[in-house]
């Protein structure tokens, strides 16, 4: 499972979607989250939103 964002979909506020990503059995399923984060926030590599604060925090659980 991988929590991606696309950061070519922004919204007016300048934030970028959060989507999950499942494998099973070499099929792929990514469906959208209903989250958003600000891209310069998200860390891909460890899937997750570094600065912690009440918002960032709420994503990450």
């Amino acid at each position: 499972m991988l929590f991606i964002i696309s950061r070519s979909r922004t919204n007016k506020q300048g934030l970028a979607p959060i989507n999950c990503r499942l494998t099973y059995k070499e099929q792929r399923k990514q469906f959208a989250t209903g989250l958003f984060i600000n891209p310069k926030y998200w860390q891909n590599s460890k899937q997750r939103a570094h600065p912690p604060n009440e918002e960032n925090n709420f994503i990450n659980t």
